[in-house]
């Protein structure tokens, strides 16, 4: 196993740089609090207070991020036309006058996101020409390649907040929680460090409150992605070591004020509407009235899914 530690401690300051003296004071920068696992299946996860993560994980992160990014592409201009001419939210309708390309390619993006999640190892799987492959140093062609580069970052920043918070729940010693409050306890610690100063990461930086809130929140959605990506579909719903997904995706949602900017909820409703479509939930056309409507009503699907 490979020491990341420093790795994750650059990732969190690139993130959330207004809270990595909190991080560093309750998580310390010794080394060996994260291990990269030459292993194979899925790993990501807190064993005796060391985070252990392996390739296939990271690559996973990554490579729903882009697939995120089809969605958005593909599907917001019609939902904007739909809600502009009174129009329910019909599949149908969206994949005969939508860019079939890109619809295809979202579908083509998540077919290759579930067999990276049920590889065995990186070998097993034939890296797609049309999704950037992550290196150091990479550059990227266009801005919108770039933009989910920063997403995705946000996401893995969140994923290993929420593992962060599982090693120092485990570190304290206090009375066991249950498996499924502990969850949610760590998915409170995550959005509270990526999103509770916004306020002074937004005075140093010049940046908006509004838009911050929004990249942070919508990265977030790209890590529940990937948790419902690597869930059996028979589990979405009831688990006994984790929440329902859809509450999950829901509990970021909730996190968006009156303040934050339509293209958050735009982007939001795009990537759930083209899951419900991809994953066959969407049986007949939702009525909408905005694209915050429409991505509650998508994440009310996915709860409904057996």
């Amino acid at each position: 196993m490979t020491d990341i530690s420093d790795a994750v401690d650059l990732l969190l300051a690139g993130v959330v740089p207004e809270r990595v003296g909190e991080i560093k004071a309750v998580w310390s920068s010794m080394q060996d609090r994260v291990r990269l696992q030459d292993s194979r299946g899925f790993v990501m996860q807190q064993i005796y207070g060391t985070i252990q993560v392996n390739e296939l994980a990271l690559k996973q992160i990554w490579f729903i991020g882009f697939a995120c990014q089809k969605a958005i592409e593909a599907y917001s201009g019609n939902i904007v036309a739909q809600q502009f001419s009174g129009q329910p939210c019909d599949t149908s309708e969206l994949t005969t006058w939508a860019d079939r390309n890109g619809t295809d390619l979202f579908a083509d993006r998540m077919r290759l996101a579930k067999e990276l999640a049920n590889a065995e190892c990186l070998e097993d799987f034939d890296w797609p020409n049309d999704v950037p492959y992550p290196l150091e140093g990479a550059s990227y062609e266009t801005i919108n390649d770039k933009a989910i580069f920063d997403l995705v970052c946000m996401a893995g920043a969140y994923i290993f907040l929420h593992e962060i918070s599982h090693s120092l729940i485990w570190q304290s010693a206090t009375t066991p929680m249950s498996m499924i409050s502990e969850e949610v306890e760590c998915d409170k610690f995550a959005l509270d460090m990526m999103i509770g100063c916004i306020p002074k990461y937004s005075s140093e930086s010049g940046y908006s409150k509004e838009q911050v809130l929004a990249k942070r929140l919508l990265g977030i959605i790209f890590a529940k992605i990937v948790i419902l990506v690597v869930t059996p579909q028979s589990r979405w719903k009831s688990s006994s070591d984790h929440p329902p997904v859809a509450n999950r995706i829901r509990t970021i949602l909730d996190a968006a004020d009156d303040s934050i900017p339509e293209d958050f909820w735009l982007a939001s409703a795009a990537i759930l509407v083209a899951l419900a479509e991809y994953f066959r939930l969407l049986n007949s056309p939702v009525a909408f009235t905005s694209s915050r409507d429409l991505a509650y009503k998508m994440c009310e699907l996915i709860g409904q899914s057996d």
